[in-house]
């Protein structure tokens, strides 16, 4: 791929991918649009003119939502009973590239499955293949150990060195997707002025805060596309919005996100719902923003419900998706799907845990001993590849947001040396702790509530395979720390900060028979040891 060619590739933010007919292909970036076999006859195409999309000789009114493949298990069903005839995904560099060429395209980074089951039930889709997409999620994506590269790249920009690692990830991904390249950009003057590319073959989109007057966005956003060729198009009409740890839950109403839906409709514009379906940002990808200043730091929720029509877990029961269907039946070309019922979330109850060690204890067999590094100074996390951490900022002035020691470690006045780094992994974890047998017996009446990193353990039996089912791990009682069902991170949890009390639990982590919870608790635990699996999600804490 030339360079003047990848420097193009990589100010695209939107990618709409038809697919009529899915083909790993990658087809000219010279091509304004791509032909398929239509087995009615005739040719299925997607394109724009005279201000309109189309799809097979017929105007096309995108009504869309966000349903991201590697935040949830696809309920794509729901999506189509709500209206829906695109999906719109992120795809997270960090996800599929998480050490320096080793590639991830399985279990929930299985974005072809994901595509070709859109193709299945008749989705359009369409693609934000970044390299960059905020999202909430770590880093804007990016993967951290471009963090930890010297001399330190410039992310975000025409930087051959970054540039070089972004054509090498996209030589792998592109291959695997049929793209189709436009660029979507905040509905300003400025930002438009930023992030579109001026050509006939790029279409430039606008997003906007839900409520505002769309009819002067979509003027401006004429501005920047040739004539004829500026269908209006809100890449990101927000059904509800992201929470912080320390804030209060965030929801948005109902009824003024449906109307405010409606009048973007109603002008024949085009909306894509951000997020139409929430989820969970499982391990240690969630993100984190600043406020007015970078010590401003305001680190994300593992949930990522987003108060969105279809929730965290699936459940439709809700105001806000009947809100948004009726609304979206009006625009509909046929009846839409029979309303479905929630999926069934199961309440085991409680489970006793033990502690198993400090883990200080078992650091000899979480970190592999070639991996030990010796320094005379601390380094970052990212030179060492260790990505924990409370979330990197994925938004902003401040990206380049390196975790760690980053300065001179100073005592009584004399700077320390002769630093022992041990980076750890927590891969096969309840193999590892069985190894390595340190169980105390737990006492109710006398826990150690000293504040020291510590694993506990428990199990609960699944009694039959068709009681397999969601469920909600309550840490109402505990403080801060990482939790794991299965050896599956089902992410951070911070109950004494607070909003969130649950980790969601999706039913293909659990099996039936025994499933173990593991637990690594920062600092004091559960005064009984008790956890509890519910039946709902609890934003009370």
């Amino acid at each position: 791929m030339a360079s003047s060619r990848r420097f193009k590739l990589l100010l695209i933010l939107l990618a709409i991918v038809s697919l009529a007919s899915f083909s790993p292909a990658l087809p000219a970036l010279s091509s304004p649009h791509r032909l398929h076999s239509n087995p009615k006859g005739g040719d299925r195409r997607f394109w724009i003119a005279d201000d309109k999309f189309w799809k097979d000789g017929e105007p096309f009114q995108i009504i869309g939502g966000d349903l991201h493949y590697f935040r949830v298990v696809p309920r794509l069903l729901r999506a189509k009973a709500l209206g829906l005839n695109t999906i719109q995904t992120y795809v997270p560099w960090n996800l599929h590239e998480p050490s320096p060429e080793k590639w991830v395209f399985e279990g929930m980074a299985d974005i072809e499955s994901f595509l070709k089951i859109a193709q299945e039930l008749g989705f359009l889709v369409m693609l934000r293949a970044g390299p960059y997409i905020c999202a909430e999620w770590d880093l804007g994506g990016f993967p951290a150990w471009l963090l930890g590269i010297e001399p330190a790249l410039e992310l975000r920009s025409s930087d051959p060195a970054f540039l070089q690692l972004v054509d090498r990830w996209w030589g792998i991904l592109l291959p695997k997707i049929l793209p189709l390249l436009y660029t979507t950009d905040g509905g300003s003057k400025n930002t438009l002025d930023k992030g579109t590319i001026p050509g006939e073959e790029v279409y430039s989109a606008v997003d906007f805060s839900t409520g505002e007057d769309p009819w002067p966005i979509f003027q401006l956003q004429k501005k920047y596309n040739l004539p004829g060729k500026s269908p209006p198009l809100t890449a990101e009409f927000y059904t509800g919005w992201l929470t912080h740890w320390g804030e209060k839950i965030a929801v948005t109403d109902a009824n003024s996100t449906a109307a405010a839906l409606q009048k973007i409709l109603s002008l024949n514009a085009s909306a894509v719902l951000y997020m139409a379906h929430g989820g969970t940002n499982f391990g240690f990808f969630s993100g984190a923003n600043t406020g007015e200043n970078e010590k401003d730091y305001k680190a994300d929720l593992t949930s990522y419900d987003y108060d969105a029509p279809i929730k965290e877990s699936g459940d439709v029961q809700n105001l806000k998706f009947k809100a948004l269907r009726n609304v979206i039946q009006k625009y509909s070309r046929g009846s839409l799907p029979p309303f479905p019922t929630n999926n069934e979330i199961a309440r085991y109850g409680p489970v006793k845990v033990s502690k198993v060690a400090s883990l200080f204890q078992v650091l000899h067999a979480l970190c592999d001993p070639i991996q030990v590094i010796e320094t005379d100074q601390p380094v970052s996390m990212e030179s060492i590849g260790q990505v924990e951490n409370l979330g990197r900022l994925n938004y902003g002035p401040y990206l380049y947001d390196r975790k760690g020691l980053l300065s001179a470690v100073i005592l009584d006045g004399t700077i320390l040396h002769r630093w022992r780094l041990y980076p750890v992994s927590f891969n096969k974890l309840s193999s590892i702790l069985r190894s390595n047998p340190i169980m105390q017996v737990a006492d109710p009446q006398n826990v150690d509530m000293t504040e020291e990193p510590r694993f506990y353990q428990g199990s609960f039996f699944i009694d039959h395979k068709n009681h397999v089912k969601d469920t909600y791990i309550s840490f109402r009682g505990w403080t801060k720390g990482i939790a794991f069902v299965n050896n599956f991170n089902i992410g951070r949890f911070w109950p004494l900060m607070g909003p969130q009390c649950t980790l969601y639990v999706p039913a293909p982590i659990l099996q039936h028979g025994e499933n173990i919870v593991v637990i690594l608790e920062l600092h004091s635990p559960h005064p009984e040891l008790m956890l509890n699996l519910v039946d709902n999600h609890d934003f009370s804490c």
